[in-house]
């Protein structure tokens, strides 16, 4: 009975992990198409207001020229190449799990 309890604490515990890295990779797939839809919108426009002081600024402004305001990216999850990197490697981690999961649910 112990063993039996065991096995399926292995198989939940497997089970958990396959779903949290599958779920990161589908979570980088879906930045990574979001991060190119707004680069694409981005560039249709020219002038956009700044959040800070209201004054009119580039699209592309990395700091608004009025008040200071920067608009630079520093997080991971706004490059593309972050997102497509961490797609393929939280995908690739979760099927590998799922071999595992099936392996080991097929000798048990």
């Amino acid at each position: 009975m112990l063993k039996y309890l065991n096995f399926n604490l292995e198989m939940f515990v497997l089970g958990i992990v396959t779903l949290f890295f599958l779920l990161l990779g589908l979570l980088a797939w879906i930045l990574m198409f979001k991060n190119i839809y707004l680069k694409i919108t981005k560039r249709s426009l020219k002038m956009k207001p700044c959040e800070a002081c209201g004054h009119s600024i580039s699209s592309t402004a990395i700091i608004c020229p009025h008040c200071g305001e920067s608009y630079r990216s520093s997080a991971a999850y706004e490059s593309i190449t972050g997102c497509i990197i961490a797609g393929i490697m939280f995908s690739v981690i979760g099927l590998k799990f799922i071999e595992l999961f099936i392996e080991e649910f097929l000798t048990k």
